[in-house]
């Protein structure tokens, strides 16, 4: 498997996830409010989260296919909008060709805010940068809303396994 189908596999999957979670936060009738929750005082809130997870989607993309996708500047004010914005970007990653991804020892540069650069190939930064960062974000929204006590379990997490799920195996 070439490295850019494993990413937008693995962002697929967990794209559909996290809007699966947000969606549940949303039946168990949790408002706006959540929005500003977050796991410690210097942590990102879940607005911020779901923003960043877009960001590193789009990040990928414009680094490793080419594109030129705009960083959301706001953060969702509803979970219904938080929701739509990660639909958006799986949309967005729907429409791109994972065969026309950079080639795999590539080089990618960049820089992050706080003045640090890195320099590696694309399959390294997939695997080392995107991935990471993406799975960290998605994490951090899971635990802000199982925090916050929305009613949420493994088979929420990675619902997409049960494509792989053995014959005449049950769910407990």
């Amino acid at each position: 498997m070439q490295y850019a189908d494993f990413a937008f596999t693995t962002f697929r999957n967990m794209l559909a996830m996290t809007i699966h979670l947000i969606a549940k936060a949303e039946e168990a009738g949790k408002g706006a409010d959540l929005l500003d929750a977050r796991l410690a005082e210097d942590m990102f809130p879940l607005a911020r989260q779901i923003t960043i997870v877009g960001w590193q989607v789009n990040d990928m993309l414009n680094r490793c296919a080419g594109t030129q996708f705009a960083q959301a500047e706001d953060d969702p004010r509803t979970l219904a909008e938080g929701r739509d914005y990660l639909a958006s970007v799986g949309a967005r990653l729907e429409g791109i060709d994972a065969g026309a991804c950079a080639a795999e020892d590539q080089t990618i540069g960049f820089d992050l805010p706080m003045g640090i650069g890195f320099e590696l190939t694309a399959g390294q930064y997939v695997r080392d940068w995107a991935i990471p960062q993406f799975y960290f974000h998605v994490m951090t929204i899971y635990a802000i809303l199982r925090s916050q006590g929305v009613d949420l379990g493994k088979r929420d997490y990675v619902p997409y396994m049960m494509q792989y799920l053995k014959p005449g195996s049950t769910l407990g």
